[in-house]
């Protein structure tokens, strides 16, 4: 079965695709979208594998979070892809922002209880804690405040868009509040952010005044520009808060994640120079740890040796030794020789006798050689493993005597292949008065 693949970390905005296995190829339409939020770009996968696979009933592996495996599976919904033709499945899931998040503040807090020389918290905290402090925006266009304000959300309300020209709304979730007396400013307010370059429409929820045609009002909202208006019945909406989650909470995420990464490669560096000064300071003392070191490697290889030993297979050649006697053996079985008189019987006989102590001869003086070489084999390996551990320079391998090879006589079957021969009438001997034997 043909499969694909699909993985994306939307905190470190890595995403890797395998189509069949392979790498994309040069200049394919995933080069584009690789570097950016899986969330921007997931209307196109289905499209994108279409292409990439000559057509849909395919296996795809999706490597993420759990929403971002929700959205890939809509996606294909959407365009009336079912799931017997794209079979999609969550290989291995990426921890969801809500997660990541509370390990960051946990992080913050080891980090702030476990003072470190190489690390200088206060002065980290000082360019930073804006972003570990502050929370996430939240715009209403008119409307009326919470009455119980969620921590992590800053709520300002405005009257008109206007009022928003200098505010930066990238991933800023945005609401309408619409209602009969404010539909002409809605209308002129909605047209403004859509214009702006740092919004995009799943930032946008509407709350329709229970006054109004809530559907009248979603149709107006579509042909405004927003094919799929999200109206919503409270600030604190599942889809507001799924929007928070995968945007200003995944993006403080990786830039945490970018701010802590710059730390450690800072630490890195200090730690690099001083080793350097430390080698150059105390020369002879590196040299004792390296070498320990080496001999500590050494022992670990020779104990593994010695651990590996119980699996030791016998070599091929013994099978192929053995085989070779047996099909020498066979080939005489496959003979159908017509031998007229008791000599020509006899003299084959023995020939059959001759060629099976032949063969058994060769077969002893075959294992012998073999027997020996995987002696010398072993002996020369352990050899090595004993000098590179080095700890018992004066080893040398016990001689040991080979098992001593007694030749192998074959009883006398003369007779009884004399009994294995076939009688068969000679040709033109109508009365059966004359006799072949057939062995």
């Amino acid at each position: 079965m043909i499969s694909a693949e699909l993985s994306h970390n939307p905190y470190l905005l890595n995403t890797t695709v395998k189509f069949n296995g392979q790498a994309p190829k040069i200049n394919s339409q995933i080069e584009k979208y690789e570097k950016l939020p899986l969330k921007d770009w997931v209307h196109l996968v289905p499209e994108i594998y279409y292409n990439e696979m000559n057509g849909y009933d395919f296996n795809l592996y999706f490597i993420g979070t759990k929403s971002d495996y929700e959205e890939i599976k809509k996606a294909f919904l959407v365009k009336g892809i079912s799931e017997e033709d794209v079979r999609i499945s969550h290989k291995n899931e990426i921890e969801d922002a809500d997660t990541k998040s509370k390990e960051v503040d946990a992080l913050i807090s080891w980090l702030k209880n476990t003072p470190n020389c190489k690390f200088d918290f206060d002065a980290f905290w000082r360019e930073t804690s804006d972003l570990f402090e502050s929370s996430y925006p939240f715009i209403l266009v008119r409307g009326s405040l919470p009455t119980n304000m969620d921590s992590l959300l800053s709520f300002e309300r405005v009257d008109s868009a206007t009022e928003l020209k200098n505010t930066d709304l990238t991933s800023t979730p945005i609401v309408f509040y619409i209602e009969e007396k404010t539909k002409p400013e809605f209308r002129r307010d909605l047209e403004a952010i859509l214009k702006r370059h740092d919004v995009r429409k799943e930032q946008l929820f509407f709350m329709i005044s229970p006054e109004l045609d809530r559907a009248q009002v979603t149709r107006v909202i579509s042909d405004l520009g927003v094919e799929k208006p999200q109206v919503i019945e409270n600030y604190n909406d599942d889809s507001v808060m799924m929007f928070i989650r995968n945007y200003p909470i995944t993006e403080f995420i990786r830039t945490a994640i970018q701010l802590f990464r710059s730390e450690v490669e800072k630490i890195s560096d200090i730690l690099d120079v001083e080793n350097k000064e430390s080698k150059i300071a105390n020369a002879e003392v590196h040299k004792e740890i390296e070498e320990l070191e080496s001999d500590l490697n050494a022992l670990k290889d020779a104990d593994d040796f010695f651990v590996q030993r119980d699996n030791y297979e016998a070599p091929y050649i013994f099978k192929e030794i053995q085989q070779i006697l047996i099909e020498q053996l066979l080939k005489w079985k496959s003979r159908k020789t017509k031998i007229t008189g008791e000599n020509e019987i006899k003299a084959f006989a023995q020939d059959y006798i001759y060629l099976v102590q032949s063969e058994i001869d060769r077969f002893i003086s075959s294992i012998s050689a073999a027997y020996k070489d995987e002696w010398n084999s072993i002996c020369k390996d352990f050899s090595v493993v004993y000098a590179n551990a080095g700890i018992d320079t004066e080893y040398f391998p016990t001689d040991i005597n080979l098992p001593a090879v007694y030749p192998i006589t074959i009883p006398e079957i003369k007779t009884e292949l004399l009994k294995l021969t076939i009688y068969e009438e000679a040709k033109n001997d109508f009365f059966g008065f004359l006799k072949k034997r057939v062995m």
